[in-house]
């Protein structure tokens, strides 16, 4: 299908068309072509994370997306969880808004993915806790050394040290129950 060609059933209802491009859909919105393939990272990262816990005898549901905070219900046993998953490609950092600080539950989890190339991903294991303290903390660093106020938080950052390495895979941090932990 030629991008000039915009069959009827692929017209959007909020207005723009969605055209074919190079193997996969595009949405073209006024006039301007834009790559949806962050969505798809972000999307196989839930899933890859839904597959790994029913490997690990998790009954684990992505929610739909406009799901506040929780892309990923689990539950196991006695223990139920909800996830957020952040996704990057070959990246060991991941950007997350102003509401991970205040996203903090005993039941709430990160699980940052770094999909690497012809490899299998990498999973790294948090308590929201840890997040929370760590994007609060470290923001409040980056003001303090003259950093201007946004609604982004990198998770790692130069302002704080964080030890991925002890929560890569550490699946079994979601079946424990939950301790306030300080790093």
């Amino acid at each position: 299908m030629s991008p000039q060609a915009i069959p009827e059933r692929h017209k959007r209802r909020r207005g723009g068309y969605r055209i074919w491009k190079e193997g996969s859909f595009f949405d073209l919105e006024g006039g301007i072509e834009f790559d949806n393939s962050k969505t798809l990272v972000g999307i196989a990262g839930v899933h890859f994370v839904v597959a790994e816990l029913s490997r690990r005898g998790w009954i684990a549901l992505p929610t739909i997306r406009n799901t506040a905070g929780i892309d990923i219900l689990a539950h196991k046993g006695d223990r139920s969880n909800q996830i957020q998953v952040k996704t990057r490609e070959n990246a060991r950092r991941w950007v997350l808004g102003k509401s991970a600080e205040q996203l903090l539950s005993e039941d709430l989890f990160y699980v940052f993915v770094n999909l690497k190339q012809h490899e299998s991903p990498e999973y790294f294991i948090f308590p929201s806790s840890i997040v929370s303290s760590y994007v609060t903390r470290t923001h409040r660093l980056f003001l303090e050394a003259g950093g201007k106020d946004n609604p982004m938080r990198a998770f790692p950052n130069a302002y704080g040290k964080i030890d991925l390495d002890r929560h890569e895979s550490n699946w079994e941090i979601l079946e424990q129950a939950q301790k306030e932990q300080k790093e």
